[in-house]
């Protein structure tokens, strides 16, 4: 039998211990696979970090373009969940990449 949610958890803190150890494509690889599993059970926080884990994965892989889209999808779920913790890490991933991008 497959669980969703507990694979979406597992995924969320593999890939914040990947993300936080500076391991970025591994990071990014459960940062998809969380999204594609997390369609079936919505978890919106997971999925919210999962959108900053890649955009920052993006940002040290010199993709500012990918990270844009990520940043972009976090911040109106960041704005649904309400945390300004996640909140804050939406503007300053979205202000990173502006920002390196010379803009």
């Amino acid at each position: 039998m497959r669980d969703d949610a507990l694979q979406v958890q597992s995924l969320a803190a593999i890939m914040s211990v990947y993300g936080n150890h500076m391991h970025y494509d591994e990071a990014l690889a459960c940062g998809f696979k969380l999204i594609e599993v997390n369609e079936h059970v919505h978890d919106m926080r997971s999925e919210v970090s999962a959108h900053y884990f890649i955009a920052t994965s993006f940002i040290e892989n010199r993709d500012l373009a990918a990270a844009r889209r990520h940043s972009s999808e976090m911040l109106p779920q960041a704005e649904r969940l309400g945390d300004r913790v996640w909140l804050e890490g939406a503007c300053w991933e979205t202000a990173m990449t502006v920002r390196l991008a010379g803009e």
